[in-house]
């Protein structure tokens, strides 16, 4: 398959082969190839998504369950039943 463009040996050829299954591009198989086995370990682990709070420059109620509270000299909407109607004005 790849032996005439690469004189690779028969070991880093399954090695290739195993990422292949794996789904990954072959930059990153190369990289995975010629780096160290501990290179993986500080990789930052994936986070769950979670919303932020939105930041507009004039902030409103977008349903009848969200409110308006004051704090710091900031104005912000909270909704219970809508999470996503989180605002700050700034």
């Amino acid at each position: 398959m790849l032996s005439h463009l690469f004189s690779f040996s028969r070991i880093a050829l399954s090695s290739v082969r195993r990422n292949v299954d794996l789904g990954l591009s072959w930059s990153l198989q190369m990289q995975a190839r010629f780096r160290p086995a501990n290179a993986f370990r500080n990789l930052p682990s994936p986070e769950p998504a979670s919303r932020g709070i939105k930041v507009r420059s004039s902030v409103k109620k977008l349903c009848p369950d969200c409110y308006t509270v004051r704090r710091k000299g900031k104005v912000l909407i909270r909704c219970k039943s809508h999470p996503r109607h989180k605002q700050r004005q700034g």
